[in-house]
């Protein structure tokens, strides 16, 4: 156990969890400022009326609104804990993403050298060593018989450097958008979440079903009797097995001890349930799961993942994910389907307000400065050897991406495909640039060096001595100062003892200077990563004081500020309305919203003042009716003057509605009359089939 190792708070997955905790506590620090914004308003009011659908969006965001009511009340913080808390998994799942995809690539490289370290095979009953092995465990000094232990030493400490790095930079580049999804509780978060879910199952997956088959045989080698694991040569996720001529033709996969390649990838299988799991409760956060299920099922037949559509676990994922699902599906039944026409609704009015333009520089501001190493990850997954059996993850992110190109969408909604491209990306730099640290790097040079010499037969390697992280070589004086070019036929030993020399001081220098190289692209990663943070806390988070310069910027590139601002003013404005109404009117006085924030309002802060509890035509709202018995009066906000006088008799101004910062939002600018209506001209059932709307 390395030293880091053993102080487990240091480790790469704790520190992802302590990243992972300072996002909540961040959002907790600054969750009160401000107030509640408008969509949040509308899952508030949702909440209070839990059903297994709503117009707008499926029920998750309502359930875990409930939740949040039933544990901390009308609490502004307590209200958002769900939706930071969500985010903070999700960058938790991130960095165990870049740990899995890490462990496998590294695999390829260091497997062989675990298999030498245990190559003693039991054959038919019988322990057998190999002859290289024999000689290994003479009690020799000279270093280079000590290339086993230092290998082994090498692999852990390498693995343990590089793997905490890939990890920390994967929750790093995931932390911007973490702090502006997990400000507001909104079905965002919560589909963000689901979707780096179904990633992380997936590279489980594919990890399990590959790379620890591998493992399973490496280590059975000393354990379990397997023949000659060190013979087995991965093949693009296939390992053939080459025993020695000596040993017995027996299948490595069918030994006495079982069957450990088979019981393996079986072990991964069901993460296919995982798989399931996330996407069910995917489609109850938000139908845009569905782009990602897309992508997944492309992935799964244009990669050797089409193997597992024989498996069990796979149909078992499927079954799981329509068993979650079917409850909201029914809803839709029994509504033919009406959010396929709020869907229509919401797309056609993103498209002529030009929302959906800039959808490609859009993920841009997703991704900030953390956009190459999407792109890294992207290459990593389909051009690089270790990476091609993640190419699954490549089509979950490229066949989204194409699909809302094709299809206009809003840049945020591919923003959960970026995770999974992070920890590729990260394991990616971290293995180009070998981020296991300087130190390492200095021994990894000495000890291939020694082996070198030893090998090749260099005369005293002891002369080479370590300045600086170089070696400089000193020829011996025994040695004649012939050119080795000129040397006659009969004395090969000095030309090779020339030739190997210099290769060594160049190895050395090469070293030097890719340590060198290596360690400014590092720095350069972690400020642009911590400038992410930075600029993403600055406009994502409400912190900035109302209406400074501050504040209008951060507006302009997060347009939800001004909607948190000016809710209690407004339903105090409506509450003085109906108080100035004569007392007789006050008894039947209905309060008809125009849009869900207001009615959200109006029932969350209302009951201070007394107000009745406010009707809607707005998305669910309607189906919740106007009343038993129906007003006779009605305060009416949110409408438009047009159709109010189309419908009753009689409608005046009463107000109007303001916040004390003046800040100009929707409830200033579109609608902001305050009226009372009476006379309504037909019944009650047929303005309400009218009053119905969506937004």
């Amino acid at each position: 156990m390395t030293r880091e190792e053993s102080v487990w708070w240091k480790s790469g997955t704790a520190v992802v969890a302590w990243i992972a905790v300072g996002t909540v506590v961040v959002h907790l620090a600054t969750g009160w400022r401000y107030g509640f914004d408008r969509d949040e308003l509308m899952a508030l009011e949702d909440a209070r009326h839990l059903a297994w659908g709503y117009v707008q969006y499926p029920p998750m965001t309502a359930f875990l609104g409930r939740v949040a009511l039933e544990l901390f009340g009308t609490s502004l913080v307590g209200f958002r804990f769900f939706a930071a808390l969500a985010q903070a998994l999700a960058v938790v799942l991130t960095g165990l993403m870049a740990k899995e995809i890490w462990r496998a690539a590294a695999s390829d490289e260091w497997g062989p050298a675990f298999a030498e370290a245990t190559a003693g095979e039991v054959v038919s009953g019988r322990k057998k060593r190999r002859p290289e092995v024999e000689e290994l465990e003479k009690p020799k000094t000279h270093p280079s018989q000590l290339r086993v232990d230092h290998q082994k030493t090498r692999t852990v400490r390498t693995g343990t450097a590089g793997e905490k790095f890939a990890m920390v930079v994967a929750a790093m580049a995931a932390v911007p958008f973490c702090l502006g999804a997990g400000t507001l509780m909104q079905y965002i978060s919560f589909d963000y979440v689901c979707w780096v879910w179904v990633a992380y199952c997936v590279v489980k997956i594919v990890v399990s079903g590959e790379w620890r088959v591998a493992e399973g045989l490496l280590s059975a080698s000393g354990r379990r009797g397997i023949l000659h694991s060190a013979d087995y040569v991965r093949n693009d996720g296939v390992f053939f097995g080459g025993p020695l001529d000596e040993e017995p033709k027996t299948h490595p996969h069918k030994t006495r001890m079982g069957h450990p390649e088979e019981e393996s990838e079986r072990a991964g299988e069901w993460w296919w349930v995982g798989v399931g799991v996330g996407i069910g409760l995917g489609m109850m956060a938000k139908y845009t799961m569905l782009f990602l299920v897309a992508g997944l099922m492309v992935g799964v037949l244009l990669t050797p993942a089409r193997r597992y559509l024989r498996s069990g676990w796979l149909w078992l994922g499927v079954a799981v994910a329509v068993g979650i699902f079917l409850p909201n599906f029914v809803w839709q039944w029994k509504r033919e389907f009406v959010s396929l026409e709020f869907l229509r609704f919401l797309h056609v009015r993103d498209v002529g307000e030009g929302l959906t333009d800039w959808f490609l520089l859009g993920q841009l501001e997703i991704t900030l400065l953390a956009a190459p190493l999407a792109v890294a990850g992207l290459w990593f997954c389909f051009f690089t050897q270790e990476g091609k059996r993640f190419r699954i993850l490549g089509w979950m992110y490229l066949v989204p991406l194409v699909l809302f190109l094709v299809m206009r969408g809003r840049e945020y909604y591919l923003a959960p495909g970026y995770p999974m491209l992070y920890a590729a990306g990260a394991v990616w730099v971290g293995r180009k640039w070998r981020v296991a640290g300087d130190e390492w790097r200095e021994e990894k040079s000495e000890e291939e060096l020694r082996s070198e010499s030893d090998r090749r037969g260099v005369a005293h390697s002891a002369d080479f001595v370590r300045n600086d992280g170089k070696f400089l070589g000193g020829l011996s004086e025994k040695y004649p100062k012939t050119h080795p070019h000129k040397t006659r036929m009969g004395h090969p030993a000095e030309a090779a003892t020339w030739r190997d020399r210099r290769g060594v001081a160049q190895s050395a220098g090469s070293v030097r200077n890719d340590v060198a190289f290596s360690g400014r692209w590092m720095k350069v990663i972690w400020v642009c990563l911590v400038l992410d943070v930075i600029v993403a806390g600055a406009v994502a988070l409400p912190i900035a004081p109302v209406n400074s310069g501050w504040w209008k910027f951060a507006s302009r590139v997060d347009s939800v500020f001004p909607e948190e601002i000016g809710w209690p003013e407004f339903v105090e404005g409506v509450a003085a309305v109906r108080d100035r109404l004569p007392a007789e009117e006050r008894g039947r006085v209905g309060i008809l919203a125009g849009n869900y924030g207001e009615v959200g309002a109006l029932n969350l802060y209302g009951e201070k003042f007394g107000l009745p509890w406010a009707i809607s035509g707005v998305n669910s709202s309607w189906e919740r009716g106007y009343g038993n018995p129906a007003p006779e009066t009605v305060i009416v906000v949110g409408y438009p003057r047009e159709f109010l006088e189309e419908e009753f008799a009689s409608c005046v101004v009463a107000g109007r509605t303001w916040n004390r910062y003046r800040v100009m939002n929707e409830e200033t600018m579109e609608d902001p009359e305050i009226f009372v209506c009476r006379g309504l001209k037909g019944s009650w059932k047929e303005f309400w089939g009218k009053a119905r709307r969506f937004a």
